[in-house]
């Protein structure tokens, strides 16, 4: 099992390296699961209480919540680990996400003049694996 950041699959501005770092998390994972062997990776998204987003100014939150991403309530990521065990697919993402805030976000209406972005996001949109917890 490896964890990833979903910037992996989503993409951040101004976080390429961060982003490339994701990848070469999962791909171990992925060659793995190509030689038939078991492996799971999961894209994180921004938790509420830990890890970088949770130490952002106010600031620094708002934009991302203006681009449709919010963060993960430990106790429900928590649980979406517990049905993840179970789960064959080889790579999901747990991140609350608005899908039409995101597409519809001036981040997304640049990167798609550029020929990423929007298009780049609905890829990933249908790489994606939405759990969801009882409690949410």
């Amino acid at each position: 099992m490896v964890f990833s950041s979903a910037s992996a699959l989503l993409g951040t501005p101004g976080q390429s390296s961060y982003n490339a770092a994701n990848h070469f998390l999962d791909a171990p994972a992925a060659e793995r699961r190509y030689d038939g062997l078991a492996a799971l990776t999961i894209a994180w998204g921004a938790w509420s209480q830990f890890g970088m987003a949770a130490a952002l100014d106010d600031g620094d939150q708002r934009r991302i919540a203006a681009r449709g991403f919010g963060s993960l309530d430990p106790q429900a990521a928590l649980q979406a680990l517990e049905l993840l065990l179970g789960q064959s697919a080889p790579q999901v993402a747990v991140l609350p996400i608005d899908w039409q805030e995101l597409e519809g976000s001036e981040a997304a209406s640049r990167a798609s003049r550029s020929g990423t972005g929007v298009g780049a996001q609905r890829a990933a949109r249908r790489r994606c694996t939405n759990v969801r917890s009882s409690t949410t």
